[in-house]
């Protein structure tokens, strides 16, 4: 992949001073101010034309979002209402070679585990906080499924000076916190942050219980069912493991945050 200075498309890497080949690609026509926002807050730096060019990409490893704005047809798909509503905006079916994704009102994603192109089509213009938060849930949608092979674990909330908070995903607004437990560091809108010493995970998704603490036990099963990863076949091993060493390692606590009506990913 190159590019040259009159290239109509931009390139963008996820945590690029970190190594992760996970990339998006999108029409300069679309790079007005709050996407350019939404991309910086997420993580996303862009790759100049001469960093490409020394870029290795892999065929295996490296994934490309392209972000474009969807064609009539999937536009048509995407604001049309086929019963589904009552489960929440998003939806994911399988078909021949490839997974579909779609975020009612937002856009549609077509990706495959065996390709490094996967495509978004935009439908929204961005021009509401719910467009925004629709797409920033799209994203890191797109992150939870590139980022996994490399047992990147992410789930719906915030950092804190402790650790981090699991919400669901309507508390966090699509705020998400993905943890490298190989690399024990977080990233997140505030940056990459440690995960070292007294690390403390706050579960913020309901009312606590009278037993603020959670066993060991408690903490891997929450985490294991609350990630960002959404999938009709449950999570892959990579992230089995993540999960499963995060809560081994870490200290489990309820929070004393009230639930607010959203989005769950279970």
């Amino acid at each position: 992949m190159t590019a040259t200075a009159t290239s109509p498309h931009a390139l963008y890497q996820w945590q690029k001073g970190h190594g992760y080949a996970v990339y998006l690609r999108a029409e300069r026509t679309l790079l007005e101010g709050r996407l350019l926002k939404l991309l910086a807050d997420l993580g996303f730096q862009e790759v100049s034309a001469e960093e490409e060019k020394r870029a290795s990409f892999s065929r295996t490893s490296t994934k490309v979002l392209r972000l474009a704005r969807a064609s009539a047809r999937v536009s048509m798909e995407v604001r049309s209402s086929d019963g589904l509503d009552r489960y929440g905006p998003e939806s994911l079916r399988s078909r021949p070679g490839a997974e579909v994704y779609m975020h009612r009102h937002v856009g549609l994603m077509v990706f495959s585990a065996a390709s490094s192109l996967w495509d978004l089509g935009l439908v929204s213009a961005l021009e509401t906080t719910e467009e925004l938060t629709g797409l920033r849930v799209v994203l890191n949608r797109y992150l939870s499924w590139a980022l996994a092979p490399h047992g990147v674990v992410g789930f719906w909330g915030v950092t804190s000076n402790e650790g981090f908070v699991i919400m669901r995903q309507g508390q966090s607004f699509g705020e998400a916190v993905f943890v490298d437990v190989t690399r024990q560091a977080t990233f997140s809108s505030a940056g990459m942050r440690p995960v070292a010493g007294d690390y403390t995970i706050l579960r913020a998704d309901r009312p606590a219980p009278a037993v603020r603490q959670m066993t060991r036990e408690e903490l891997v099963s929450f985490l294991t069912t609350h990630t960002t990863y959404l999938s009709q076949t449950g999570l892959p091993l990579a992230l089995k493991r993540a999960t499963l060493l995060l809560g081994s390692n870490a200290r489990g606590e309820w929070g004393g945050m009230a639930p607010q009506e959203g989005l769950s990913n279970g």
